[in-house]
């Protein structure tokens, strides 16, 4: 069986039309960034060999939202899970914000370090 460690799978999201999607770093994540403006409208990830995934969500040039990144100090910290929640938007089924990270993003959704 094939080894899941470093791996981050996100999705089917997006309701019908929503991919799934994931990466596999290299080492350890070194930044996540997101955009963001009323709900999280993307999210990438670099790892400590400089990749930097593509971007799960934000398909609209016109709607990118701000530009949030959170730092991790890898090695010392590293990234253990990420959970969350989600709602409606606009109609829309989404996952509202991300998380509580200090205030570089209000959020529900938790980012667990070590």
């Amino acid at each position: 069986m094939a080894s899941l460690e470093g791996v981050i799978s996100l999705g089917p999201w997006g309701g019908l039309g929503g991919d799934q999607w994931s990466y596999r770093a290299i080492g350890g994540i070194t930044e996540i960034v997101l955009h963001v403006e009323g709900n999280i409208k993307s999210i990438s990830f670099k790892d400590a060999g400089g990749l930097v995934s593509g971007t799960f969500g934000g398909n609209d040039l016109n709607d990118g939202g701000e530009e949030k990144k959170i730092e991790i100090q890898w090695p010392s910290e590293y990234l253990k899970s990420i959970s969350g929640t989600y709602g409606s938007y606009e109609g829309l089924l989404i996952a509202p914000w991300l998380g509580s990270m200090g205030d570089v993003v209000p959020t529900l959704m938790h980012l667990v370090f070590l």
